[in-house]
């Protein structure tokens, strides 16, 4: 098998992000810098830099995807630089292997999709594909209907741009399970293409503060109960 497609299956990489760290020399096969035309088997050690760290990967095995639920007070990462906890203190050693697609920050909460299926990846994250995204959100005090509509059309904030999102309130017992604290308004996000803290950027850009942030799908993927209690679930 061909290095780069090794790399993007063993990370959750597009192919052509898996070249790139062929081509800048951040990949080993068996101690030797890897070219492009390396090819690799089970039996080979291959290892590439992550934070200035050469790191090992396993033995090349079939797509795998897992569903967690991400829990606030940890970062959507292998490593932190502060030695927060990452998304991996909560999972077995064997999903270390599996890349996030996208991120939640330290203190959003929610779904969170893991794989090494590199495609995966790709169209769940890249905008070109316009994945869904939904989002429960908690504030106290409520969005005016004027506010809605604007973020609707998307918003400029300091000259950053931020893309249409669909706001709606959130009424019945769906997500019950989560509790939800009675004292918040409840409202769905609905964003295909987020900006980074775009969510908590346009809730501050109205006076508001988000008290409480969670995913509740990505893609085709939904956040159950079933999920809220086991911590994560391996997809077929």
């Amino acid at each position: 098998m061909r290095i780069n497609k090794f790399l993007a299956q063993s990370l959750g990489l597009s192919r052509r992000n898996a070249e790139s760290l062929v081509v800048i020399n951040e990949v080993k096969v068996n101690g030797e810098i890897a070219k492009l035309f390396t090819t690799v088997e089970n039996k080979d050690k291959v290892e590439y830099i992550e934070h200035g760290k050469w790191i090992t990967l396993g033995s090349l095995s079939s797509a795998r995807t897992v569903v967690m639920y991400k829990q606030i007070f940890c970062v959507t990462t292998r490593d932190d630089e502060v030695k927060r906890k990452t998304i991996y203190h909560f999972l077995p050693k064997s999903f270390l292997e599996l890349k996030s697609a996208g991120r939640l920050d330290y203190m959003s909460e929610g779904l969170l999709v893991l794989s090494n299926d590199g495609d995966l990846i790709y169209n769940l994250t890249h905008p070109s594909n316009e994945s869904k995204k939904v989002y429960l959100v908690g504030i106290k005090g409520s969005f005016k209907l004027k506010e809605i509509e604007e973020m609707g059309k998307g918003i400029v904030i300091e000259k950053y741009n931020l893309n249409p999102v669909e706001v709606e309130k959130y009424e019945g017992d769906k997500f019950d399970y989560l509790r939800l604290q009675p004292s918040f308004n409840w409202y769905t996000f609905t964003l295909t293409e987020g900006r980074n803290n775009q969510i908590r950027k346009m809730t501050e850009y109205y006076g508001y503060t988000v008290q409480r942030l969670i995913r509740v799908e990505h893609g085709k993927y939904k956040l159950t109960a079933e999920l809220y209690k086991k911590k994560w679930l391996e997809k077929n």
